[in-house]
């Protein structure tokens, strides 16, 4: 499956290699070279940990010169995985288009392709954008996804000023809410293995990891 959408993120910018690609591997691996090269990509590839042809892709392509890097984990959780919200936590505002507000808090914590990013965050069946707030400014994000029954919790961030005072945790109850109420099937979210804090959270709200991979 190749994706492209102009450079934003590396999940929206490489081929998902699932099953058999009807090649050969290196004429498959060079067909997918030719088509983000058409693009003005460079070719990246996500590989799943474990599944036996994911093993054959990356020794191939680390024969050919390519390097692994960002391991991540996709994490799920029952849809009822959190009680109802608690009064003690801050509120968490729910709104289903983003704010430029919105939009500018998640521009400052990684970089942006505005139309592609715009387009990604609104392209699934149903989404709710996360915010918390401290007078006028955005102080935590978060986005939640609603599409073939799963809830998917993405883009989450607490401004580091005011980390470990419960805001990434009233972002995620929140988002069981949104899950519960839209009877989801379950709930998943993706995070790199690096970020610790982020791992250890999702570990304490009930995510156990479903699979890893990596670029």
């Amino acid at each position: 499956l190749l994706r492209a959408s102009a450079g934003f993120t590396s999940r929206g910018n490489s081929v998902l290699p699932v099953g058999d690609p009807g090649l050969p591997l290196p004429l498959a691996i060079g067909e997918v070279e030719r088509w983000y090269a058409a693009r003005g990509l460079p070719a990246r590839f996500t590989v799943i940990d474990g599944l036996p042809e994911a093993e054959a892709l990356a020794e191939a392509l680390v024969g050919r010169g390519y390097l692994p890097h960002s391991p991540t984990v996709a994490l799920v959780a029952e849809p009822a995985w959190w009680p109802p919200d608690q009064a003690a936590e801050p509120p968490v505002t729910a709104e289903p288009a983003p704010s430029p507000a919105w939009l500018g808090a998640f521009a400052a914590y990684r970089p942006v392709v505005a139309d592609a990013a715009l387009t990604v965050l609104t392209g699934s069946a149903q989404q709710w954008f996360l915010r918390t707030t401290e007078g006028k400014r955005i102080t935590g994000i978060g986005r939640v996804s609603l599409d073939q029954g799963w809830a998917g919790v993405h883009a989450m961030w607490v401004d580091p000023q005011q980390r470990r005072q419960g805001l990434g945790t009233a972002l995620l109850r929140s988002a069981s809410r949104i899950a519960r109420d839209a009877d989801a099937v379950g709930t998943y979210l993706l995070v790199e293995v690096d970020n610790r804090p982020a791992c250890e959270l999702y570990a304490s709200c009930g995510f156990t990891v479903h699979h890893g991979y990596h670029y």
